[in-house]
């Protein structure tokens, strides 16, 4: 009789458990559909170094950020290549995204996919959504708990290392104009 009432209790807490967490889904969804472009200021961890900076990012998949350092990196994503530019050293590193996770990062359709796809975790002020694609590999995002509001990811690079990339929006839906995405001259 008690092993009958845990397990009823057990698959009650589990089913309004899942339909809570579709429902905060679809409210991230609704929300994620308004943002046409953002601006923000980010923090990025690689393996345990940290840079700071501003980015810009229009959808579908155009990203420019800025660094704070002393190389005066620039990253930019034009929606199928990604340019690493150091203008100290006036150097610039070409790569193709063609399995990249920025494409399904910074492309609403494809994230809006992930965020479906995706498990649910609570920490504190912020919503994980935990995804893992056929090849194994992770992409994290990262809500705000409050508002909703996109606060980052953490994925795999193409060179292995955990990349996690937490923003603080500034600006929605600002005008940004393209040439801001233009490609830079390749030395």
């Amino acid at each position: 009789m008690i092993n009958n009432r845990f397990y009823y209790y057990l698959f009650f807490f589990i089913f309004f458990f899942n339909l809570a967490a579709a429902a905060e889904k679809g409210k991230i969804i609704e929300n994620l559909k308004n943002y046409q472009s953002l601006e923000f200021s980010f923090l990025q961890i690689i393996n345990e170094k940290s840079d700071i900076g501003f980015c810009y990012l229009n959808f579908p998949g155009k990203l420019k950020c800025n660094y704070d350092d002393n190389k005066k990196k620039e990253l930019l994503i034009n929606g199928k290549d990604l340019y690493i530019t150091q203008k100290r050293y006036n150097k610039t590193s070409y790569y193709p995204l063609t399995k990249s996770p920025y494409l399904k990062i910074l492309n609403k359709i494809e994230l809006i996919k992930i965020i479906k796809k995706s498990e649910i975790k609570y920490l504190k002020d912020k919503i994980i959504l935990i995804n893992s694609n056929n090849e194994g590999k992770k992409i994290n995002i990262f809500f705000d708990r409050n508002d909703l509001s996109l606060k980052g990811w953490e994925i795999e690079d193409q060179f292995k290392n955990n990349v996690t990339f937490l923003i603080e929006i500034i600006s929605i839906n600002k005008e940004v104009g393209d040439d801001k995405f233009q490609p830079p001259i390749l030395n």
